[in-house]
């Protein structure tokens, strides 16, 4: 179960109308070695893909493996002394996919300026200060004056 923290589950961290809830998976959505499939979509620019994908994939891994590899891969229940080889289950998400979708939730055209809105619950900083240009050394030479203006009203240090 996810954290009401966990700006990936949290349901005001994505818009709306970019997810769908989570579905059963038929047909070719479903791998042939898997008994149950669900899937969260999210309409990208580019139309409705699978986000994140979890298939109840049986003992169908375990057991090709043992047959190719000459290993036994069983389970022995510690209570009952049964023998089993155990099923497997794959929640099957990218950091790419999660990484795009943060992105693509944050951009924003604002009249003529693109803006990157992240959400702050995922930005790693909430301060930065540094050159736009290095190559002009009048900017580059601001950069650490505006550091220390920044640690000064908000009685800390910065980037150390």
């Amino acid at each position: 179960m996810a954290r009401s923290n966990d700006p990936f589950c949290d349901k005001d961290s994505w818009g709306e109308e970019r997810k769908s809830p989570m579905e059963k998976a038929h047909g070719q959505r479903r791998s042939f070695y898997s008994k149950d499939t669900y899937d969260l979509d999210y309409k990208f620019p580019f139309g409705w893909k699978e986000l994140w994908g979890i298939a109840y994939r049986t003992d169908y891994d375990l057991k090709q493996h043992a047959k190719y590899s000459g290993q036994i891969l069983e389970y022995t229940d510690p209570y009952t002394g049964k023998r089993f080889v155990p099923h497997v289950i794959e929640p099957a998400v990218g950091v790419n996919r999660l990484f795009l979708i943060s992105l693509l939730d944050a951009y924003t055209e604002d009249g003529d300026r693109v803006v990157l809105k992240l959400n702050p619950k995922i930005a790693p900083y909430k301060v930065a200060v540094f050159p736009l240009l290095a190559n002009k050394p009048e900017l580059a030479a601001k950069s650490p004056r505006n550091l220390s203006n920044f640690e000064e009203r908000l009685r800390c240090n910065l980037g150390r």
